[in-house]
């Protein structure tokens, strides 16, 4: 994807920015995917780890973890459990 615009800092490195929202959100739920694969979590939330336990396991905020519990359909595939 091109940016928007594209800047050089003071100490000469290129900076990119002003990405469409479109690109950002693309690149929000890649990295979510890259992070939190559908089947690492369908195994840990199989084993009884609640969405905190997930995220300190792969090292990332309970907020994502949540989110990618929901949107994978990991949380309806398991039942009504609470993430």
């Amino acid at each position: 994807h091109k940016p928007n615009r594209a800047d050089r800092s003071d100490g000469g490195l290129l900076l990119l920015s002003d990405y469409p929202k479109e690109f950002e959100e693309e690149a929000d739920w890649l990295a979510g995917c890259m992070l939190l694969p559908r089947d690492g979590l369908l195994h840990h939330c199989g084993a009884g780890l609640d969405a905190q336990r997930v995220a300190d396991h792969y090292g990332v905020s309970r907020q994502l973890a949540t989110w990618r519990i929901g949107k994978t359909g990991v949380k309806r595939q398991l039942g009504a459990r609470q993430y």
